[in-house]
């Protein structure tokens, strides 16, 4: 009989080691499925809410390239890199020859435009740095925006619609799409569409007397320096009519 208890005792213990070996396998392989999931998640950044980053927009031109020659020359791009509620939006052409960069730094109350003409640097600033609309914009005014309930989604993120209706009748009404899954705030204090409280990931502007519509293609998490949002050192003041002067200038000399 004592041996026969013994046998059963020492089964009992098998079984109990067996199974905390099992319970012990099957943790570690959920925190391994846990650990992998947390990863994807760190290098997708699809529907993820970042307050720092950038978003790479693809232009389309609203004109044909027969109608304005010069539009074979223009940029294909733009970037936004932003931080909470600064951003700085970049649009570069032939070569890096051309930059054209917006930077308003809410903070700071700050709202640059620089133009950069391979070694020539200016930079205009508006009377009322933060009241007033960033460069190239000023035809774009008296804006109304009519909010839907349609949505859709650009770039992995719900975007909402709205319709951008300008009460002066100089141009057609302008299909808008927005997000509020990132967190960049005052994103639309420099452009037309100050109204809407959202990052716009689908718009058409007429900037620069040209028709451009841009959506965005990717939006990706980066860190983000803060120099980045002040006027860099050797940029000369001008003023806005100097400045179109100047872009005017050029886009005549490139599509020649």
């Amino acid at each position: 009989m004592g041996y026969k208890k013994k046998e059963i005792e020492i089964k009992e213990i098998y079984f109990k080691l067996r199974e905390r070996q099992l319970f012990t396998c099957f943790l570690y392989g959920f925190f391994i499925l846990i650990s992998f999931q947390f990863l994807a998640c760190n290098d997708s950044v699809s529907n993820e809410f970042i307050t720092e980053g950038e978003i790479d927009y693809k232009i389309e031109y609203l004109e044909s390239k027969e109608k304005n020659p010069l539009i074979a020359f223009l940029p294909e791009e733009m970037t936004t890199s932003f931080k909470y509620n600064a951003s700085r939006t970049s649009i570069e052409g032939l070569f890096g020859t051309f930059k054209l960069i917006y930077i308003y730094n809410y903070p700071k109350k700050r709202n640059y435009t620089l133009l950069q003409i391979l070694d020539k640097k200016y930079v205009y600033k508006p009377d009322f740095d933060l009241d007033e609309m960033s460069f190239g914009y000023n035809q774009m005014k008296n804006v109304k925006i009519i909010y839907s309930d349609s949505e859709k989604t650009i770039a992995g993120y719900r975007c909402k619609h709205a319709s951008a209706v300008f009460e002066d009748g100089l141009k057609d009404t302008v299909d808008l799409y927005y997000t509020n899954e990132i967190g960049l705030m005052h994103a639309n204090y420099n452009n037309p569409f100050k109204e809407i409280e959202g990052v716009l990931m689908e718009f058409s502007v007429n900037l620069v007397d040209i028709d451009m519509k841009f959506t965005a293609e990717k939006v990706r998490r980066k860190r983000i320096k803060e120099e980045v949002f002040e006027l860099p050192k050797g940029f000369v003041n001008i003023s806005e009519g100097q400045m179109k002067k100047i872009i005017n200038d050029y886009n005549k000399s490139a599509g020649q």
